[in-house]
């Protein structure tokens, strides 16, 4: 996968991310994972999957 690919992925994930911990007042509870903890978390064959599905 190129890293162009990743970003896109992340994005993707990101905006998910997002939607799922966002308070009703807009605000997050939680912030976005860095790239680097993105691609490590590819590693785990449950976190991938999840993606996959979106």
């Amino acid at each position: 996968m190129t890293e162009e690919e990743l970003k896109i992925l992340k994005e993707k994930y990101d905006e998910k991310f997002l939607k799922y911990w966002s308070k009703r007042d807009g605000s997050s509870k939680f912030q976005p994972i860095s790239m680097e903890e993105f691609k490590k978390r590819l590693n785990d064959e449950e976190f991938r999957n999840n993606i996959i599905k979106g």
